[in-house]
């Protein structure tokens, strides 16, 4: 708007309310198909912002004005809503994919200033903020054009006396400068459709068209209104839908009276709120793959697709995601929705178990989902990773001899996971020498029990997942060791024990025997025992150095502690007696086990006798 103070500011006056069609319907680009005089003027008589929201409005701007920001029935131009944003606005531009209008600078915020004006899904206002400063675009003071592109969720900016069109990101980023395609004045109102630029013009009542990215001329037309000599363009706005199949630009004249005009361009070369051509907004969402399934640890991506009414893809659109379930995350992935709509949302589950992933389209940034916002989830399981870890338990352990010990392998991932399904392989040596292969249950769990040994001593237990089946641990298969200790059994207070005899052992040889073992009332053990194999596999006599543990259950009594052999050595013994009842012979039972891993055998007396006390 060229010398803007330099022309005389019309006096407000009631208009009336008309739509003015230019002649019969059109047929080609750049025809004059209706006009619209608002029902109510600027103030300061200058206004040169429009934006058609999608929803039948055009919303004008007023520069140095109170309201400042006005919204009209795109058909008959009547005003249903006025604001005050800033007591004074610049060029506007609605934005589909936030629900709102951005707006430039006009005497009420320093000049550079470019707001951001908050829509409801009612597309009512609901708040407004400064989105950044631009002082390196102003010229003359008032910003005659803006833009808003959904498919790089770009602004074009173009102020007063200029022949460079801006651009920059929403936050205020200066991406380049773009020379005006035009010639003999200067560049006014800018509009986006997909891959093209339009450039009004500031007193040469045309708009030139041009490649966005190269600056190629497409096409151009005129924006004289016949019978309206006074009128040029300032503010354009793409409408796809208020003359429709017609699609048209409108274009607003600054001065007053209030009134803008709309002339036809070519189908789908532009989109309304900066969506590409042919798209309207977003009114479908959904995620894909629907379902999944993933090992803990893997990174899983979903896609949310947004799409029109008409199914075709909506860019620029922020899309929330948030992950509720076994797992948790949220966040807006690769938003805005690319050209083809789509935004990828990815994140790692360490979590065993079943995740819901949600979506929204939040077209009005507001962090939540409204009533018009479309949505959709999917379902994502996820399973256990391989064997991390595994650990034995409990780690150390003692018992009496002869109790039967379980020791249990949990086998988890890296995270933690139970493991089910794994196969164990457990080795004891020591005091008793066993092995056995488990599988882990749904709890990540496998056990193996065995029996004590008659002595005491102590085991050591490995155990590791055998992954691959092979029955050898390989590097990447956990293990883990455990101890066990085989200690002598409680003395029984009071028990009191005499034998003497003859049996053959399970050798073969003959063995005589002879002894005494007791507990005091205070469980203190004492005795003596003595013991001779007679060969010829054997010839050994056994004297008893110390009596360590007697140990009574009802007719059986075990006798523990350590004896020389021959005469020499110090050794541990174990002997086993069963009275059963008089005579003692062929009837009562003995044993005796030495820890060279001498073993008589449970041999019934052949002659002799035991008696428990």
């Amino acid at each position: 708007m060229k010398r803007l103070l330099g022309r005389s500011v019309l006096s407000v006056c009631m208009l009336m309310l008309a739509l003015a069609w230019g002649g019969p319907a059109a047929a080609a680009t750049g025809d004059l198909v209706g006009t619209v005089h608002f029902s109510q003027n600027c103030g300061s008589g200058i206004g040169v912002g429009i934006a058609y929201d999608g929803a039948g409005h055009l919303w004008v701007s007023c520069y140095h004005s109170n309201p400042d920001l006005l919204r009209t029935d795109a058909t008959t131009g009547v005003v249903d809503q006025t604001y005050n944003i800033t007591n004074g606005l610049g060029a506007v531009a609605y934005d589909a994919t936030r629900n709102g209008l951005w707006a430039g600078w006009g005497v009420g915020q320093p000049a550079g200033t470019v707001m951001f004006i908050q829509l409801d899904a009612t597309k009512t206002v609901s708040g407004s903020n400064v989105a950044f400063t631009a002082p390196q675009d102003v010229v003359c003071g008032l910003d005659d054009g803006m833009a808003y592109d959904a498919t790089d969720d770009t602004l074009y900016i173009s102020d007063d006396c200029s022949t460079v069109v801006h651009q920059h990101t929403t936050a205020g980023v200066p991406i380049r400068n773009i020379p005006w395609a035009g010639s003999g004045c200067f560049n006014s109102g800018v509009g986006i459709g997909g891959s093209l630029l339009f450039e009004g013009s500031d007193g040469c009542s045309h708009v030139w068209v041009v490649d966005k990215l190269t600056n190629v001329p497409a096409f151009d037309f005129s924006t004289a209104v016949p019978g309206d000599p006074n009128f040029r363009d300032e503010g354009l706005t793409c409408d796809t839908e208020t003359f429709a199949p017609t699609q048209v630009m409108w274009s607003k004249e600054a001065f007053s009276p209030n009134r803008a005009a709309a002339f036809e361009i070519p189908m789908d070369t532009c989109g309304v709120g900066g969506q590409p051509p042919g798209h309207g907004p977003p009114a479908n969402l959904t995620l894909a793959p629907a379902t999944a399934t993933n090992q803990v640890g893997e990174q899983h991506c979903v896609t949310a697709t947004v799409t029109d009414a008409g199914g075709k893809p909506v860019a620029g659109v922020v899309v929330l995601f948030s992950v509720t379930g076994a797992n948790s995350a949220s966040g807006t992935g690769t938003s805005p929705t690319d050209a083809n709509g789509q935004s990828e949302f990815c994140y790692t589950g360490t979590a065993v178990g079943n995740d819901t992933i949600s979506a929204f389209a939040d077209t009005n940034n507001n962090g939540f989902q409204d009533q018009d916002e479309p949505g959709g989830t999917a379902q994502k399981a996820w399973t256990p990773g391989p064997p991390a870890q595994l650990t034995l338990s409990p780690h150390a352990d003692s018992d009496p001899v002869d109790a039967q010990h379980c020791v249990t392998a949990t086998v988890t991932d890296a995270f933690g996971n139970p493991t089910p399904g794994i196969t164990v392989s457990f080795s004891v040596s020591g005091s008793v020498n066993t092995t056995g292969v488990r599988v882990t249950n749904a709890n990540g769990q496998a056990e193996l029990c065995y029996q004590g040994p008659a002595l005491p001593g102590s085991d050591a237990i490995t155990a590791f997942a055998d992954t691959n089946g092979n029955g050898a641990q390989d590097a990447d298969e956990p293990s883990d060791q455990a101890t066990k200790e085989w200690v002598l059994p409680q003395n029984t207070p009071g028990c009191k024990v005499t034998d003497g005899g003859r049996i053959t052992a399970a050798n073969g040889d003959k063995a005589t025997f002879g002894s005494i073992a007791r507990v005091s009332a205070s469980g203190t053990p004492s005795g003596a025992q003595e013991y001779q194999d007679h060969g010829s596999a054997a010839n050994l006599n056994v004297h008893s150095s110390v009596v360590l543990a007697v140990a009574c259950r009802g007719n059986k009594a075990s006798v523990f502690g350590t004896a020389t052999i021959n005469g020499s050595g110090s050794y541990d013994y174990r002997i086993d007696l069963t009275d059963n009842g008089e005579p003692g012979a062929g009837a009562d039972k003995y044993r005796i086990r030495l820890s060279t891993g001498y073993d008589s055998g449970e041999q019934v007396l052949a002659g002799g006798n035991i008696q428990m006390h």
